[in-house]
């Protein structure tokens, strides 16, 4: 087929633009970015601030431009002093003017979106390294968020996307007015727990087996109060136990409800870091009952406020730990020096004897040694232990208590628990055991804070 001139100009043409378009593509086609810098937009910032950015961004007063050493990893936190944020951290670093963050350069596609992806995910080992190191070493934290000054406020703020250029203006930061350690307030740790339990029977008075009917309530109160040192050379706790028990029961007509447990007890401690895990401490014990409690069927007083009451206080060295999960912790005071103080108010309607105390005195002063010992055990998430052991001997009598709690947690607001109480004197008397027991299994509403 014969292909007129026309054609082969048309032709001739059409190879021509085909060769220069390419040529001019490429030709136009932007330098990519070096992989050792990264140009970012043009900022204008203060002397105070070109300070603070001198040892994180390559600062370059000639242009007024800000370079990122891909090299130098300047967004890592671990590299900075430890600052708490409170429960939740977030150490996302990023430029957002009018809510709205900038987004790179056009030019930056040409970037592997690999590198970001990859970069996420080192952020994020970053924040899980960085939450690590304050829960375990608290006492190496510099800053608190809350505590910091106010930033500076921006006066000017003017993005303009043809020059591709921000103009920030703002007030000074003068330099001390950030406040060194965690603010007093959080030095202090404060707990309570509230619980109230009970157990319920019932037999009709013609059952075949006989039996009594009866209802059994405990109610425990109990609240800690720590206190935190970032140095770990001071350690000071106080804690309230108040618990009150009462049950029913057919046997005795004088009375609808009688009470087996009366408990309101303040513990102290107080110590001085000496080394590792032991500290020169001192502890304090005060304990009595808040209600009147008689015997079944009479009118004789067996117990009430301030009588008995038993206030004790201990010298010596404290051995105090924690396992590294923090589901276990325990103390044990060894105290070679101790001083005892049993008393009862009213010695009229109660025999004082029945506590160690010689008939017609109100006191008994003993100084002995002591030991005191505390465990608190989550062996499960739903599974607790609360153990407490204190121990007193004059070297002619002793006494001790060793008291068990388990609790069995059902939901955020329901419980089942074990209590087991063991106690031991011999200064009642020879005509008086000297080991008691006494244990309870309840179930009921719990709650803590």
């Amino acid at each position: 087929m014969l292909v007129n001139s026309r054609s082969y100009k048309f032709i001739i043409l059409i190879g021509i633009l085909s060769t220069l378009f390419p040529i001019y593509s490429f030709s136009n086609i932007k330098k990519p970015i070096n992989s050792k810098q990264m140009r970012m937009p043009r900022v204008e910032i203060c002397d105070t601030a070109k300070a603070i950015l001198a040892d994180t961004l390559k600062y370059h007063p000639s242009t007024d431009h800000l370079f990122v050493d891909m090299d130098v990893d300047y967004s890592n936190p671990l590299l900075l002093p430890l600052m708490f944020f409170g429960k939740q951290t977030s150490y996302c670093f990023e430029i957002s003017p009018l809510n709205k963050t900038i987004t790179p350069p056009k030019y930056e596609k040409f970037l592997s979106s690999c590198l970001y992806e990859k970069e996420i995910e080192i952020d994020s080992m970053r924040l899980r390294s960085m939450e690590k190191a304050i829960a375990q070493n608290p006492y190496k934290i510099t800053y608190y968020w809350n505590a910091l000054p106010i930033p500076p406020k921006e006066e000017v703020l003017n993005y303009e996307i043809n020059k591709n250029s921000i103009r920030l203006v703002g007030t000074q930061i003068e330099a001390g007015t950030i406040g060194m350690g965690l603010p007093r307030a959080d030095r202090w740790k404060v707990s309570f727990n509230n619980s109230i339990q009970f157990t319920q029977n019932y037999v009709s008075e013609n059952w075949y087996q006989g039996g009594e009917s009866n209802i059994n309530i405990l109610g425990i109160q109990r609240m800690n109060i720590k206190h935190f040192d970032p140095n770990g050379k001071i350690e000071f706790e106080t804690g309230l136990d108040i618990r009150t028990g009462f049950y029913t029961t057919e046997s005795d007509t004088m009375r609808m409800f009688r009470v087996n447990d009366n408990l309101f007890q303040i513990n102290s401690k107080f110590g001085l870091k000496a080394i590792k895990n032991w500290y020169y401490a001192t502890s304090v014990l005060f304990k009595t009952q808040v209600f009147n409690n008689y015997a079944a069927n009479t009118d004789q007083l067996k117990t009430q406020f301030l009588s008995p009451a038993e206030t004790n206080i201990s010298v010596g060295m404290d051995y105090k730990r924690k396992n590294t999960k923090g589901n276990l912790e325990y103390s044990l005071l060894l105290a070679p020096i101790a001083y005892n103080l049993k008393y009862v108010a009213n010695i009229k309607e109660i025999t004082e004897q029945d506590f160690g105390i010689k008939e017609g005195r109100h006191t008994d002063n003993q100084v002995g040694s002591s030991l005191t010992g505390s465990l608190n055990w989550k062996i499960t998430n739903n599974i607790s232990w609360r153990s407490r052991l204190f121990g007193f001997t004059n070297y002619e009598t002793s006494q001790g208590d060793f008291e068990n709690e388990f609790n069995f947690t059902i939901n955020k607001f329901f419980s089942t628990r074990l209590v087991v109480h063991i106690r031991y004197d011999d200064s009642r008397g020879p005509d008086i055991e000297d080991f008691q027991y006494k244990e309870l299994l309840l179930f009921g509403f719990n709650y803590s804070w």
